[in-house]
């Protein structure tokens, strides 16, 4: 018999590495190819590793610990810093997708309602945001998971986009205390 039940907000950070001057990283950038072919920006596992921190005498202990799995959520919210251009085309257009999906599963599961797509670009990076909750459904409803980022351009090779650190998921998942 369940007593009582908590809530698990998990945080996952897509984009990292060194720090720079002014505080902004961006993943590498991607090109893609064949005219209207879906191209990988960003992939990221949605596990359920979360850092313990503890402190033993004078000691901060930071360490990470396994939960066990699965873990049904029971909203997802989604923050996602984009950049995209055209190589040298000024009519091209890009469209990006993100998608996610449950452990073990084979179909990707659309965040958007249809895909986003922005006209005659240019060939200067334009920043986009989309954020929001998205409600759980069968085949990504629970974690780990696994998250991506794909986007076309309908002109060949001309589409180059990259994803900013301020990006990240949040997931709450429900704890039962027994």
């Amino acid at each position: 018999m369940i007593t009582s039940i908590k809530n698990l907000l998990v945080k996952y950070i897509l984009v990292g590495g060194k720090l720079t001057e002014d505080g902004t990283q961006w993943s590498t950038e991607v090109t893609t190819g064949t005219a209207n072919e879906e191209k990988l920006l960003l992939a990221n596992n949605l596990d359920l590793k979360v850092n313990v921190n503890r402190i033993s005498g004078d000691v901060y202990i930071n360490t990470a610990k396994d939960i066990d799995v699965p873990k049904d959520f029971f909203n997802i919210y989604f923050n996602l810093d984009v950049q995209f251009k055209a190589a040298s085309s000024a009519t091209a257009d890009i469209s990006w997708m993100a998608q996610g999906r449950n452990k073990g599963e084979t179909t990707w599961i659309n965040i958007f309602s249809n895909w986003i797509t922005y006209a005659n670009i240019g060939t200067s990076y334009v920043a986009k945001n989309i954020k929001g909750y998205f409600q759980p459904e069968a085949g990504f409803n629970q974690l780990p998971a696994e998250f991506q980022i794909i986007f076309k351009c309908d002109e060949a090779n001309e589409g180059k986009g990259q994803v900013k650190n301020t990006s990240y998921i949040e997931v709450n998942c429900l704890e039962p205390l027994c």
